[in-house]
């Protein structure tokens, strides 16, 4: 479905290399339902497949499962028909990037972090700021009351070109095609005391308080900054936004967490969030996160719960021991890892709660999961840590060392029966090696196969329809 950055519509059933990425040293990366986004270590942002589509990619994801054939037929019409775009920067709103495009981003601004969802993307940039583009319609992309757009009338735009804008009111817009407008209500600045003066003389001044970590649900963001304010901005209908009201929001609002609460982690699902606070305190919030049962009429066996407007902190059982390190959350649940006494992966313990994956009910209270039984040995500790990315039931978990990802599991929350899966592994081979030397009696004593050369896996990331890992080549021997 072109999401693969190949330049094609093939699939690929083995690692791959992205030959378009191979001028870059990444960064980072983060893999939304149909669309990756990149940022290199010179600084440029670069996407690929659908970034702008999220319902003509479902569609072809559910047309592919049951019948492949059309959505070859259809892929080959689109190449045979649709004709470049004209105009300053108009590829940014082709429907499918099949390679790695640069988009543009302000003068002056480096990309630092990205972070993904069906048809969002969001960048922090080194200036605290961040930027979203994508599908508007709750205002998920915090631009405000206006918004600038590419025009369409100039001629010869070019690949990472900054376009001319344009102004419109965001209630017209309903894609943001460009970064080149930060998120709204994030420029508040914090006081800080600092000497002023020539006579040292104590006093407070104010600086940006600069964003540090973004998550995205399906319609919504939420961010956290680093004196651990955490704000979100989109659709809140059901309580995304932690406010306290059930309305969406164009800009950034403060998440109303009690005072003095330190935010260092944030994480999203499709309708809900969730924080991790200084101390080891996890807050949660959204669709189906209050601890109230409400009717809905949905079946036997169904249970489901009220929507949490604001915030509440989630109680882990009593006598668990130790600290809690990271949260993440599925589209339907939300997980915990705490780091237990003692070293190694053993140490470790997993909570779940949220939607179950084979029944629509919820469990409100974190269960213990087993994590699964591994015996790796890494450079450095052996921990866990969340995944990035993942499908709409299941969790991903990494095994990590000090140089990268040992192992990737894979499971749907099923309370206490939750069983993980393997997805990929610590290496990943390249090849046999190729014949050396040759020729005469000196030589032939050095002729044999180079080393064989392995992938390394430092990060991995999944989305709805594609899997992607960033790797280092490596000697066997090694």
């Amino acid at each position: 479905m072109g999401t693969l950055g190949h330049g094609d519509f093939q699939d690929r059933t083995t690692w791959t290399p992205i030959d378009a990425l191979a001028p870059y040293q990444i960064k980072d990366f983060a893999a939304g339902w149909a669309h990756t986004a990149v940022v290199s270590s010179c600084g440029r942002l670069l996407l690929f497949g659908r970034p702008h589509d999220v319902r003509k990619a479902l569609s072809l994801r559910h047309m592919w499962q049951s019948l492949p054939f059309l959505v070859r037929i259809h892929q080959a019409m689109k190449r045979l028909f649709d004709s470049p775009r004209q105009g300053s920067a108009a590829f940014l709103r082709e429907d499918v990037l099949l390679s790695p495009r640069v988009f543009p981003l302000p003068e002056g601004e480096r990309p630092l972090r990205v972070a993904c969802s069906g048809a969002l993307t969001a960048i922090i940039v080194a200036s605290g700021r961040v930027y979203c583009m994508g599908q508007n319609t709750f205002g998920q992309c915090g631009v405000g009351g206006t918004v600038l757009i590419p025009g369409i009338g100039g001629e010869g735009g070019r690949e990472g070109e900054r376009p001319t804008p344009q102004k419109m009111a965001a209630a017209d817009v309903a894609n943001v095609w460009t970064a080149m407008v930060p998120v709204q209500g994030l420029d508040e600045e914090e006081l800080k005391e600092s000497e002023v003066g020539e006579s040292g003389e104590k006093g407070m001044r104010r600086v940006r308080d600069p964003v540090v970590d973004i998550a995205l649900g399906f319609q919504h963001a939420v961010c956290c900054t680093a004196s651990g304010r955490a704000f979100a901005w989109g659709k809140g209908e059901r309580g995304q936004l932690g406010n306290g009201v059930a309305v969406n929001h164009n800009a950034a609002c403060r998440v109303d967490l009690p005072e003095g609460t330190r935010v260092v982690k944030v994480a999203s699902g499709f309708n809900h969030a969730a924080a991790l606070a200084e101390g080891g305190m996890v807050w949660i919030w959204g669709k189906w996160q209050g601890l109230g049962r409400r009717s809905e009429g949905t079946g036997k066996g169904s249970e489901l719960y009220e929507d949490q407007l604001l915030p509440r902190e989630v109680e882990l059982p009593g006598g668990v021991k130790g600290s809690v390190e990271d949260v993440g959350c599925g589209h339907f649940h939300t997980s915990v890892l705490l780091r237990g006494e003692g070293t190694g992966a053993g140490a470790w313990r997993l909570f779940m709660f949220g939607m179950w994956s084979n029944i629509r009910s919820m469990e409100p209270k974190p269960t213990p999961v087993s994590l699964p039984e591994v015996n790796l040995k890494g450079s450095g500790e052996v921990r866990w840590r969340f995944g990035t990315g993942g499908g709409m039931a299941h969790t991903l978990l990494e095994c990590v060392d000090d140089e990268g990802v040992l192992g990737v599991y894979k499971a749907e929350f099923q309370g206490e029966w939750t069983q993980f899966v393997p997805v990929c592994s610590q290496w990943e081979a390249k090849g046999e090696g190729e014949e050396v030397g040759g020729g005469g009696a000196d030589e032939d004593s050095e002729k044999g196969r180079k080393p064989r050369r392995q992938r390394r896996m430092l990060r991995y990331g999944e989305g709805l329809i594609h899997r992607l890992a960033l790797m280092k080549e490596e000697d066997e021997t090694k």
